[in-house]
């Protein structure tokens, strides 16, 4: 795979963007960009964009985005120029509230640094500031067994304090096939409700899906509160594979998105920090093939 590097151990294989040239796009994170991951043959992982839904952004595989809202990163009504995590300092054409589907002018991407292993890449991005905000990042992506591991380090020097609110999108598809009635999204809690979907299923516990799906779908959390750490599992008892993620922090909100070809769960995460201090959050998938048991 072009402008990646590989890594893994033993049947599981995983492919890690360089950054700014696998993905150099301004919504997603241009760190542990993680395009596809293999275990014993199988895939799990496949692109945003499909015939049904054409304007993307450039997302593939596991992917994470660290959102925007008014007032933060720099982003106010005074300044064009403001700071996206994971991408770099940016700069808005007009006075338009931020929206993750923008293209926005990169002024310049974070300095970054990678040193990779045979199971592990790190990442370093060295600090842009702006308006008293200046923060450096570090990630560490890890392979053990069937298991990835993506650690987030952030350090605020800079004399305001930060909110960092940050999910990966999961764009999944297992071996290929995509939502059909063989296919089922499962949490550890049933936070989750949506409006009607043609061929989208809400069981007590899980969704699943008929072979009526067309369009896109979205899933939204039923409490704002925060929640336990949670976990998702997506299985294709067809393709015989499955995968999970969980994290070590508290939910602040969960949804799934997805369509005919890719199901994407997302778990939210918020990581306010202080200036001088540090926050660190780690997420892990395992993945399961040859309809192995899940333990």
């Amino acid at each position: 795979m072009d402008n990646c590097i590989q890594i893994g151990r033993g049947d599981l294989k995983v492919w890690v963007g360089k950054p700014g040239k696998y993905y150099n796009r301004t919504r997603f994170d241009w760190t542990g960009f993680i395009p596809q991951v293999s275990l014993k043959g199988h895939t799990f992982c496949t692109t945003e964009a499909s015939s049904w839904h054409q304007n993307g952004s450039g997302g593939v595989g596991l992917c994470d985005e660290f959102r925007i809202d008014e007032e933060t990163m720099g982003w106010d009504k005074t300044d064009k120029l403001f700071l996206k995590p994971g991408v770099g300092l940016l700069e808005r054409a007009d006075d338009k509230p931020y929206h993750f589907g923008t293209e926005y002018n990169i002024v310049k991407p974070f300095p970054c640094t990678m040193e990779a292993g045979a199971d592990y890449v790190d990442f370093h991005l060295d600090a842009i500031s702006l308006k008293g905000l200046s923060y450096t990042m570090d990630k560490h992506v890890g392979v053990i067994d069937n298991m990835v591991f993506i650690t987030t380090t952030v350090t605020n020097n800079g004399e305001k304090p930060l909110h960092f609110r940050e999910y990966n999108h999961n764009f999944l598809s297992l071996d290929g096939l995509g939502a059909h009635p063989e296919v089922s999204l499962t949490l550890t809690n049933n936070y989750y409700n949506s409006d009607e979907t043609p061929g989208l299923i809400m069981n007590e516990d899980s969704i699943t899906f008929t072979d009526e799906i067309k369009g896109s779908f979205m899933i939204f959390c039923r409490d704002p509160k925060p929640y336990a750490p949670m976990r998702w599992e997506l299985r294709d008892k067809k393709a015989g594979l499955s995968v999970q993620e969980w994290g070590d922090f508290d939910v602040t909100d969960f949804l799934a998105w997805g369509g005919p070809h890719v199901i994407s769960p997302e778990i939210y995460g918020d990581f306010p920090v202080k200036p001088g201090q540090a926050r660190s959050w780690t997420r892990v998938w395992k993945f399961f093939a040859d309809k192995e048991e899940n333990t």
